[in-house]
């Protein structure tokens, strides 16, 4: 399962369309807004290159995203929030443990590793009902956990 994407425009404008090219087949995204997300049903495995159009105009930056089945990544456990469960009033409480080598973050901020790397954070309600938990190292690369919230 390909997890929903969001794409940002560093910039202003009034009208933006995102492309993403694969293939020979550009697939694109218009928005009011620098923000742009895409759905992950309509994503497929493979090397996508993207671009914006900001305003009509193609803008310089070209940048590439790849997405590949990984079936080595490492193991992690992912305690809290319990997949499924509604999200509590306030802040969400994040915990769980990661291998040698990797660090974890929700959005930007950093979250701590113990000395059994553990972590344990409390971060702020996500704007959607899905929370993304980011695990990186600096030779595997970057990883995501999702937990949803219920309803």
């Amino acid at each position: 399962v390909i997890p929903d994407i969001a794409v940002t425009f560093p910039g202003t404008g009034t009208n933006f369309v995102l492309h993403l090219a694969r293939a020979g087949k550009d697939l694109t995204f218009p928005a009011k807004s620098p923000k742009v997300k895409i759905e992950g049903k309509q994503l497929s495995e493979g090397t996508y290159l993207y671009w914006f159009d900001r305003d009509g105009v193609k803008q310089d930056k070209v940048n590439s995203l790849k997405i590949q089945f990984d079936n080595t990544a490492p193991q992690v456990y992912i305690e809290l929030p319990v997949n499924g469960r509604p999200w509590p009033a306030g802040d969400i409480d994040v915990k769980g443990s990661v291998v040698p080598g990797w660090t974890a973050a929700v959005d930007t901020a950093a979250i701590p590793l113990d000395g059994a790397r553990r972590f344990i954070a409390k971060v702020g309600q996500p704007p959607g009902r899905a929370l993304a938990i980011r695990l990186s190292h600096p030779q595997r690369g970057v990883h995501y956990y999702l937990r949803r919230g219920g309803p």
